[in-house]
């Protein structure tokens, strides 16, 4: 009986339930036809005259594939990643804001507030570079150089802030550029790494990776050899025998085995629309060898080179002195010329490995200028990245610490296309090969004009632009320095015999020139440069000249 009277009530709950349901679909049915009449007045005219229950064919919606555990913890592990440098970045803002807003403290208080700040930014460029790993974790190689490097050059910039905000001249302030540089140094070895694995592959990778290979490997000798030189931190100061002060102002990186810094002179600003906008700049190179080792006449023979170079090259020379203090050579400083890039202007590293004719013909000429200068040097280290685009479009010639090394061997005896003493060919060696093949035009007899000048020079002249280099290794000049004679003597017989050689050695080039277009089918192009008898002359040479 309680079963039946449950049942009953439970029905006449349910009774207004369905009846309010009936009512709703009534409702609806009654107005269908006025929604679908709304419907047809308000579809485009394309549109207006279908079916209203017509099917329209959409693209279908892609398939979600459900996110795997895997996938789903490395998306949180790069989520919490985020996070945490963003959260540092912000601590970081927080105290740089504090540390700008204090008033004037006590050095100790200041120095301690800066080691802070610093330690602040280091943690957040190490979140940062975790998480950008992350982002990168299954990508390339190159992706996970690209953040190391990023990375590596932030620590290095706020080293850099670092030891700038410490007071000059203090040990603090010294030791903090020390780290800073170390700090360089990591960034730009990261960045020629990167440099390397983004080219294509040929024979330029292949230079450059072995480049790489070898600066390595004098990188960790340094580590042992090289000495303290006190003009190789920042802020060191030097003046020059013009009169000139200079600051050093930071470690440069342009390539090169020996350490390098740039110095400034505050005296000379460049402006640009009435702003100073820097400062004539120089480039210091330690008097050492390529693994550290004390090296002076490497630093001596670079301000003899550049006095040669002036004399030879004029305004297309590069300025530069030798730095001596209580007679100990420290080291040596170079101009830093301004130089210019663009599609314009062709990249004779590149072009050594690939050679076209594709230099342009004033290009040519002043490249034949500078090899009368590497060549009265016997300086066979002249390599296509030893030459700058100036930006008063003319070229010049950099480098000449390798200049006589190479004095008493006996392939520097000669102009030739074929010795190579070091690891990398000289420019001259591809271009004259270029031309002797047929491939390459050039204009001989440019070189006339070096010839010339070199022609005028008498022996003490000539020889006193080497002095100090001769003093240096050889000793004082004298009748019992036979050394000393027999290496002057040396240098001299290349000057005196310039004409001579070039006369030979372009001789030669056209008779394998010649061979070369004959094979080729091709007609000959040399006959404004020879004699009768096949010979090279210049145009003073030549008859009626």
């Amino acid at each position: 009986m309680p079963d039946t009277m449950t049942k009953q009530k439970k029905l006449q709950l349910q009774q207004p339930i369905q009846m309010q349901r009936q009512e709703e679909v009534r409702q609806e049915q009654l107005a269908q036809p006025l929604q679908q009449e709304l419907q047809q007045q308000a579809a485009p005219p394309l549109v207006q005259h279908m079916e209203v229950n017509a099917q329209i064919d959409a693209p279908a919606p892609p398939l979600q594939q459900k996110e795997s555990y895997s996938e789903r913890k490395k998306r949180e592990q790069l989520e919490n990643a985020r996070q945490k440098a963003a959260e540092q970045q912000e601590l970081v803002r927080q105290r740089e804001e504090a540390v700008h807003a204090q008033q004037p403290m006590e050095v100790r208080a200041q120095i301690k507030a800066e080691q802070e700040l610093l330690a602040a930014r280091l943690k957040a460029v190490a979140l940062e570079e975790e998480a950008g790993l992350k982002e990168v974790e299954g990508g390339t190689p190159i992706q996970e150089m690209e953040v190391r490097h990023r990375a590596q050059a932030e620590r290095a910039r706020v080293a850099g802030e670092y030891a700038r905000s410490l007071p000059l001249g203090s040990a603090q302030r010294k030791k903090a550029m020390a780290v800073k540089e170390k700090q360089e140094l990591k960034a730009n070895k990261l960045r020629r790494k990167l440099k390397v694995a983004r080219m294509p592959e040929g024979e330029e990778k292949k230079r450059e990776q072995a480049t790489l290979t070898r600066h390595g490997h004098y990188d960790r000798l340094k580590k042992i050899f090289r000495k303290d030189n006190p003009l190789s931190h920042e802020d060191a100061t030097w003046t020059l025998s013009t009169g000139q002060k200079l600051v050093n102002v930071g470690r440069a990186f342009f390539g090169g085995t020996k350490p390098m810094y740039i110095f400034e002179d505050r005296d000379s600003p460049i402006l640009r629309d009435g702003q100073v906008v820097g400062y004539k700049q120089y480039l210091f190179k330690e008097a050492t060898n390529c693994i550290g080792m004390y090296k002076p006449e490497g630093a001596l023979v670079t301000e003899a080179a550049a006095a040669l170079q002036d004399k030879i090259c004029g305004p297309y020379s590069i300025p530069a002195y030798a730095a001596v203090k209580d007679g100990k050579v420290l080291g040596s400083f170079q101009e830093k010329i301004e130089t210019i890039g663009g599609e314009q202007q062709v990249d004779l590293f590149s072009w050594q490995t690939n050679p076209k004719d594709n230099i342009p013909a004033d290009m040519k000429k002043e490249i034949l200028r500078e090899h009368t200068l590497d060549w009265l040097l016997c300086n066979f280290d002249t390599k296509g990245e030893n030459f700058l685009h100036r930006t008063d479009n003319h070229l010049c010639s950099f480098d000449k610490e390798a200049s006589f090394s190479k004095l008493k061997d006996e392939g520097a005896q000669h102009m030739s296309t074929e010795y190579k003493p070091h690891a990398n060919d000289t420019l001259y060696n591809t271009l004259f090969t270029q031309f002797a093949q047929g491939n390459v035009t050039l204009d001989l007899s440019a070189s006339l004009e070096q010839v010339t000048k070199v022609e005028r020079m008498e022996r003490e002249e000539y020889l006193g632009l080497f002095s100090k280099m001769l003093d240096q290794k050889y000793g004082p000049a004298g009748p019992d320095n036979t050394a000393r004679a027999e290496v002057e003597e040396a240098m001299w017989q290349r000057k005196d015999g310039l004409r001579e050689e070039y006369r030979a050695f372009y001789t030669e080039l056209i008779r394998r020139r010649r061979a070369a277009l004959g094979e080729a089918g091709k007609a000959d192009d040399c006959g404004g440069f020879v004699d009768a008898q096949g010979t090279f002359r210049f145009s003073d040479e030549q008859e009626g000249a």
